[in-house]
């Protein structure tokens, strides 16, 4: 039997059989040869090879396919914390980013309540009043406010620590935050 003849049996045949990968050899029945063609035998040739079961890259008994699953399960094992340590860094950055807004925002509620008159800025009651309204959203930090007068200037300074959701090895576990604004007391 020549290389590549099937002796009339169908792939499933060959398959079933055993016989690993083969030729098909199907020959242009559609057109009828010229004087110009080549002989039978130089025709065009398909060749159709026939893997054994198995052993198809899509079939999932493939090593091959299972060792790129389990690659990408890998790099995702990899991933996945890198990227929820990221998202928890920047939810820390952000909350303190927002606490530090509050804390200037209160200090400057108290330098507003202040500066109005000459009684106002010598009453801290009222000027701490004011800020720590103004920092309600930040009373978990415990913000402390002072103030001060000098040549006609009010100074209104709000601090507090902020501490963040998880200590991050080689940053300080709390995090001063400190306004000061100051104003012109009108008369």
């Amino acid at each position: 039997m020549k290389p590549g003849a099937t002796n009339g049996q169908t792939p499933d045949a060959i398959r079933k059989a055993g016989q690993g990968h083969t030729e098909h050899v199907a020959e242009r029945a559609s057109v009828q040869p010229e004087a110009s063609e080549p002989a039978a035998s130089e025709r065009w040739r398909v060749r159709l090879h026939v893997r054994p079961l198995g052993s198809h890259p899509q079939t999932p008994g493939n090593p091959r396919r299972r060792s790129v699953a389990g690659q990408a399960l890998l790099e995702l094992a990899i991933v996945v914390p890198l990227l929820f340590l990221l998202t928890l860094i920047a939810v820390d950055v952000g909350r303190m980013f927002y606490c530090f807004q509050s804390v200037e925002s209160a200090a400057a509620a108290g330098a507003q309540f202040g500066c109005l008159s000459a009684q106002n800025a010598a009453n801290t009651d009222g000027i701490r009043t004011n800020a720590l309204a103004q920092a309600s959203d930040i009373a978990g930090l415990s913000p402390v406010v002072s103030s001060a007068i000098s040549n006609n200037l009010l100074n209104v300074t709000v601090s507090a620590t902020f501490v963040p959701v998880l200590a991050w090895p080689g940053l300080p576990s709390q995090v001063p935050l400190r306004r000061t604004v100051i104003m012109r007391i009108l008369n």
